[in-house]
């Protein structure tokens, strides 16, 4: 009867177990005695069950087991087992967690790496293509001698407005061959080209009023070719470039001369050219004689 009554004492002064250390108090420490020196034994004061190297965790086992541990005990033990399997679950979980984000963070960083190196490769292959184009265009101008001057990328620039139209057009398209250039897209150039002039003054009330100036003059090309200019000034645009003529192999005298501008003023419109701009030469003012000849009786103040 009195073990009995220590044993309820004992359980009344440790109440609830909350930590495994608790249940120490249930194996006494008379019971604990070293075997060979190395191991500690117990005794569990319920059942007289004997532990050798025991520990705290298996003293807690044991008591939740215990047939004749009071329910109180026992109950608390296998409270704290469930909160210690809640706790080991949720620190897995979240070891889990973290291993998961570790892994998610690694392929982040591979996938970011290996859009850097795409990146890198592109931008590479951007760079010599760029420069196989520059080569490509550079070597056009040199072969065909010219003038670099054409090569201006300013508002209305033809050359700019030449390597945007190619850069929209779809990856299948051809150039121009040289029946193509010479033929329908001459002619479709030269329509566009009154087409605007027209455009220019609808009602022609300025040409009428005022006129067109023929302006004509020769200098060498840049691959050297002797070339015979002319354009026409007018007040409704201010000019039109007309054509160059090669002159090679040819004699450059009066007649040949007044013929060119014979053939330009005729295909402009002869009843619209009021002057004749050239230099004062000795040729120039022969080749004014003969074309004042032609053109004297519907245009007297040419003369």
């Amino acid at each position: 009867m009195a073990e009995k009554a220590r044993i309820e004492a004992l359980v009344q002064q440790v109440g609830e177990i909350t930590r495994p250390s608790n249940v120490f108090s249930f194996y006494s420490d008379s019971t604990y005695f070293k075997v060979g020196g190395q191991q500690l034994t117990a005794k569990c004061i319920f059942c007289k069950m004997l532990f050798t190297g025991a520990g705290a965790t298996r003293f807690v086992d044991h008591t939740s087991r215990c047939a004749l541990a009071p329910p109180t005990v026992a109950n608390s033990c296998n409270k704290l087992i469930a909160s210690r399997g809640s706790k080991r679950k949720a620190k897995e979980q979240a070891t889990a967690l973290v291993q998961q984000e570790a892994e998610l963070q690694a392929e982040d960083h591979r996938q970011f790496q290996k859009t850097l190196k795409q990146q890198g490769i592109r931008a590479g292959l951007k760079c010599a293509q760029a420069h196989a184009a520059d080569h490509a265009i550079a070597n056009f101008f040199y072969a065909n001698g010219l003038s670099f001057a054409s090569a201006t990328t300013g508002q209305g620039s033809l050359y700019h407005q030449m390597v945007a139209a190619i850069q929209q057009a779809p990856s299948s398209y051809m150039p121009p061959t040289r029946k193509k250039l010479a033929g329908p897209l001459l002619d479709e150039s030269y329509n566009l080209m009154w087409a605007n002039q027209r455009t220019r003054e609808k009602d022609g009330y300025l040409a009428m009023k005022f006129g067109a100036t023929y302006v004509s003059d020769g200098w060498e090309s840049c691959d050297h070719l002797p070339l015979i200019n002319s354009a026409f000034i007018t007040a409704a645009n201010g000019g039109m470039y007309w054509r160059s003529v090669d002159t090679s192999g040819k004699t450059k005298d009066s007649k040949y001369c007044a013929a060119l501008m014979i053939s330009d003023i005729y295909s402009f419109g002869c009843t619209d050219v009021v002057l004749v701009i050239t230099d004062t030469c000795s040729t120039m003012r022969r080749c004014w004689e003969i074309v004042q000849n032609v053109f004297c009786f519907s245009h007297p103040w040419l003369k």
